[in-house]
């Protein structure tokens, strides 16, 4: 019905054009801000339209396309010199990232890159992290987590003898340059938001790392299962407009009727993601059964991490410690708390991303009433009290779910009590 509208220039009802998530656009920014060595970003995936009037309604609709489509060749980024530079001494490929900064800046990100820093619950702030690689954080943590033994040797990190890694580019064989590829791409297609930003999505690789080095009943997960937890992980928020799926089901978006108001941010990021899994090639090669199972698993690690769906995976949490279920579902709920971990870090680092989430709910309220929308209570910053919907959340939200799981580190569980408190 949008694509006949459109084509014969009928305006549709003003419900319909309140505002939407519009699709991909070919536009690109050759750099962002003065450091050219970023990748180039992408374009905006959410915005307000600008002619929209004071209650949401547009005198014209915007034009209905593809829901992605493609932005370069599929090639043109994939296996080329010229995003990686090789270590001499062990002829391995390194992110220009990575090579593009002071040896002093390298020195101390070597030392938080190994293995024994990255599987520390109280890792340090992430921002502090993006800052030092320069607004890479996501890209170099993925490609930290990822790398073999011979690539963290030529970055200098600190590992210790016969120090562990999870061997999954190697396992997979999977090509540096297309990782790099991907990385880089998702990594743009973050955008500037308060709380849903590469940052957070750096965070929750990172937290997700650092659980499954903590989880008291062991690692027993195929490669399978931990190359889809840890590419959900990556992709889980891309796109993210900061808004929600209430607000998006609030102004009957484009993506809230494509997706019949289920999950609809989540889709969208499992949509980003697939598309950029396709694009860079990274699992190309990859048997045809193979890839769609690894398909079809982060698409579902990515759909469980709505909150709608948090009292069922909690249930099902502590169903499973009482019969020891399948080990897929434990990995599923370990990304879902590593998406809602904060309450768990050190009480700097959780009043950093507590003021950040209350921010990014305010202005889904300054939204919502701006549009005449019916405002929820966490949404509207002239009424709503931070400190008890922070302890709400701790109270009835995170602790609930994190008692289900048995970590090594009691000081785990000790954190929340002590941010509760705070």
């Amino acid at each position: 019905l949008a694509a006949l509208l459109a084509l014969v220039s009928v305006p549709p009802p003003p419900s319909y054009a309140q505002g939407f998530l519009p699709r991909l656009s070919v536009r690109f920014s050759s750099s962002v801000g003065d450091d050219a060595r970023r990748p180039r970003r992408a374009p905006i995936l959410v915005e307000r339209r600008r002619d929209a009037k004071p209650d949401g309604s547009a005198d014209e609709r915007l034009p209905v396309d593809k829901l992605l489509e493609r932005r370069i060749p599929a090639d043109a980024e994939t296996e080329t010199d010229t995003d990686t530079d090789t270590d001499t001494e062990t002829g391995m490929a390194l992110p220009r990232e990575w090579t593009s900064l002071s040896f002093a800046t390298q020195e101390k990100l070597s030392k938080l890159f190994s293995w024994e820093e990255l599987s520390k619950f109280d890792y340090v702030n992430m921002f502090d992290i993006d800052r030092l690689t320069e607004g890479h954080s996501l890209l170099l943590v993925g490609w930290a987590i990822f790398s073999n033994p011979k690539t963290r040797k030529a970055m200098n990190i600190v590992d210790r003898e016969n120090e562990e890694s999870y061997g999954l580019a190697d396992a997979f064989r999977l090509n540096p340059h297309r990782f790099l590829s991907f990385l880089r791409s998702i990594e743009g297609l973050y955008r500037d938001n308060p709380y849903h930003n590469r940052v957070h999505a750096a965070d929750v690789v990172q937290t997700l790392h650092a659980m499954l080095q903590n989880v008291a009943h062991g690692r027993n997960y195929t490669e399978l299962q931990l190359l889809a937890i840890f590419l959900a992980a990556i992709v889980h928020d891309v796109g993210h407009d900061g808004t929600n799926n209430h607000f998006q089901i609030q102004i009957r978006s484009d993506l809230a009727r494509e997706y019949n108001n289920e999950s609809v941010l989540e889709h969208y990021h499992v949509a980003l993601g697939m598309e950029e899994l396709r694009r860079t090639g990274l699992i190309d090669h990859l048997p045809d059964a193979e890839r769609r199972q690894l398909q079809r698993m982060v698409r579902d690690a990515v759909l469980n991490t709505d909150m709608a769906r948090h009292d069922r995976l909690v249930e099902e949490s502590n169903r499973r410690n009482r019969n020891d279920g399948d080990r897929w579902s434990n990995l599923v709920f370990l990304l879902h708390l590593a998406d809602i971990s904060n309450p768990a870090k050190p009480d700097h680092v959780f009043l950093a991303w507590g003021e950040r989430v209350l921010e990014e709910f305010y202005q889904v309220g300054d939204r919502q009433r701006d549009l005449g929308l019916e405002i929820a209570p966490i949404n509207d910053r002239t009424t709503a009290n931070s400190a008890t919907t922070q302890q709400n959340f701790i109270r009835y939200i995170v602790m609930p779910a994190f008692k289900t799981v048995s970590f090594r580190d009691e000081n785990i569980m000790e954190q929340i009590q002590k941010n509760l408190e705070y």
